[in-house]
């Protein structure tokens, strides 16, 4: 297919690694659109943080465009915009800089108080309603928007709740990466975007218990919307516990919502030749993961002595919400058993605090490195020999997904992404690659770490366990040949 023939996207997100990175979105929207730009011209729409470093990533202003005044709500904002290229692919990044709304620390919350920026709606509709300006002077022409979470679903509400009627502009994906994360606010941002009040009204696609709920708009104005994995489309369609309110729009979407399990960049999470880790290693050879783990143990303060026994981590969020609080309230309970544990992320100060002081209290046998660090992540996943993934909600999860790259086992909770990822390694039994536990409680995890720990016991099985994850396929391309047909789907109903 030539590179005229390509359908043209635009995706519009508020991540893209390796320029603005928080949680799994950044390596989604990097992910997927390069395992797309062979099909699609993929541009990649966000803002231009205060963070990102202009020079290091070869930014350029875009010509022709100078500075634009955009209108949100009455109040102009003086706006330019920046290109790039993504490392390596044909996909270009297209930043729009507001240094009133992007320019402070920050993406989402305010790095002191980690209160969320009180201007958040108006960072939101600005991206959108930048999106609109490019599309209005032709400078992007897309036949298929590709709408990520609350803060870009807007645009499907700019485009298509308008009181002076819809445009006629191009076909629309959502994809939900957290149903909990829905962006409410005042309802009275209909009237000042100037959106059809039909729609503001009780009940009406634009309200949700008398606020503006930019997701459910977004979801009950595009073409499709999906999920970010098979398990969590059926929980937010199935459950009030996930779908938090709009499973009922989710079941009327019938066969227009759909799950796709996210990928993982193959190339850079292989243990045969990613620098960032000590020493290579693959399934036939694990040499290296032992000199990884070496190394975690020496950096970090833990007991050599132990570095036969299993070494336990968890990579992520440290919120008390979230998985590391569960753990917390057990690391008492895990070290009593013969093996090491290690915690990395940031997070909540409590956390932070709590954390540090049962490290000088564990000393030896517990550790925690305060970092959401790119290579701090590769070296633990690369030495750790299992993983714990206990988050309530996990629509897709990432980390489970790196750490077998790394043949590292995961005990996950069985939800979303989890749940449609790792197959329960049963006892010597020689099926499956990770340990999955169902319930809410403590002892409920417990178990699942009981059960990956007997198994070590028996190195040659553990070894089995370890080759099976490391040899299952989670590449960006499986995935991708899903959302392409999503796409084109939208494209033939669209003419």
């Amino acid at each position: 297919m030539s590179a005229r023939s390509k359908p043209e996207v635009l995706f519009v997100t508020t991540e893209l690694a390796p320029f603005a990175v928080v949680g799994e979105l950044a390596d989604f929207s990097k992910g997927l659109s390069t395992a797309l730009s062979g099909k699609f011209t993929l541009r990649v729409l966000l803002p231009l943080y205060g963070s990102i470093d202009r020079e290091k990533y070869h930014l350029c202003r875009m010509a022709g465009l100078g500075t634009c005044d955009i209108d949100v709500a009455g109040h102009s904002y003086p706006v330019r915009f920046y290109r790039t290229a993504l490392k390596g692919t044909p996909v270009r990044a297209i930043f729009v800089e507001c240094d009133e709304l992007y320019g402070k620390p920050g993406i989402y919350e305010q790095p002191n108080s980690r209160e969320p920026h009180e201007d958040e709606v108006q960072r939101s509709v600005l991206l959108c309603r930048a999106a609109e300006f490019l599309m209005d002077r032709g400078v992007v022409k897309p036949q298929l928007l590709h709408l990520n979470g609350h803060q870009s679903a807007w645009l499907a509400a700019l485009l298509r709740a308008r009181a002076s009627g819809p445009k006629n502009k191009p076909g629309i994906l959502l994809t939900v990466h957290h149903a909990a994360h829905q962006g409410l606010c005042a309802l009275d941002w209909a009237r000042r975007l100037d959106l059809d009040r039909r729609y503001a009204s009780p009940g009406g696609i634009l309200e949700f218990f008398g606020n503006f709920n930019p997701l459910k708009a977004g979801a009950a104005l595009a073409d499709r919307v999906n999920a970010v994995s098979v398990e969590y489309a059926r929980s937010i369609r199935e459950s009030k516990e996930f779908g938090l309110g709009l499973e009922g729009l989710f079941q009327s979407l019938g066969d227009h919502l759909s799950g796709i399990p996210n990928g993982v960049d193959t190339e850079e999470w292989n243990p045969r030749t990613n620098p960032r880790i000590p020493a290579a290693f693959s399934a036939k050879n694990l040499k290296g993961k032992q000199i990884a783990k070496q190394q975690l143990f020496e950096e970090n303060g833990l007991n050599t002595d132990l570095l036969h026994r299993p070494l336990v981590s968890y990579v992520g969020a440290l919120e008390s919400h979230g998985g590391a609080g569960l753990i917390l309230s057990l690391i008492d309970r895990i070290l009593v058993n013969d093996l090491t544990l290690l915690m990395v992320g940031t997070g909540q100060w409590r956390i932070e605090n709590e954390l540090a002081e049962l490290q000088r209290k564990h000393a030896g046998r517990f550790a925690v490195v305060f970092s959401s660090e790119a290579d701090v992540v590769h070296q633990v996943l690369a030495g750790s020999d299992i993983l714990l993934n206990s988050s309530h909600f996990e629509p897709c999860g990432l980390s489970q997904l790196k750490a077998m790259r790394y043949g590292t086992v995961p005990v996950a909770r069985s939800e979303g992404g989890n749940k449609d990822s790792i197959h329960e390694a049963e006892d010597f039994a020689g099926e499956g690659w990770g340990f999955l536990f169902r319930g809410e409680q403590g002892d409920d995890l417990l178990e699942a770490l009981f059960r990956a720990l007997k198994l070590y016991e028996n190195q040659r099985a553990w070894h089995k366990v370890v080759c099976r994850a490391m040899k299952q396929d989670f590449s960006w391309d499986k995935s991708a040949e899903s959302y392409a047909g999503l796409y084109e789907d939208i494209l033939a109903e669209r003419g």
